[in-house]
């Protein structure tokens, strides 16, 4: 994972990969950066914070594309698009062995709502942020 070999290279405590996958959980992308599968030999260990605040909470991770609730997309009435709301945006830290891993203290989504100066959603897209302690 060039991300994660940049950062040992720099000494880093901690490497942090967000944004805007264009995958759903169970691609090879997502796959690889969760140590489920290697890629060419390589192989990579990040914590999906979602998915860690999900284990430890019991609230199963939202989808950040969502075609049915945000305002960007417009009222679908029926709401009759084959698209599936999916988790598209995340936010993965690479574990820090030997470092100790940070506490995630909390996890969710921003920018459900539509501006009141623009009367627009802020993306088609819901954002993610996580609150770590180190």
């Amino acid at each position: 994972m060039e991300a994660v070999a940049a950062a040992d290279a720099l000494d880093a405590d901690y490497t942090v990969i967000a944004g805007d996958f264009n995958c759903s959980d169970n691609s090879a992308v997502h796959r690889f950066l969760c140590g489920e599968q290697s890629l060419l030999g390589h192989d990579a260990y990040c914590f999906d914070l979602a998915e860690s605040y999900a284990a430890r909470t019991g609230i199963p991770p939202e989808p950040t594309l969502d075609f049915r609730q945000n305002p960007r997309f417009g009222v679908i009435d029926p709401p009759n698009t084959l698209e599936s709301n999916r988790r598209f945006d995340r936010i993965l830290l690479a574990n820090p062995y030997p470092k100790p891993a940070p506490v995630l203290c909390s996890f969710g989504l921003f920018g459900r709502t539509v501006s009141e100066c623009t009367q627009l959603a802020p993306s088609d897209h819901w954002g993610v942020y996580a609150c770590l302690s180190f």
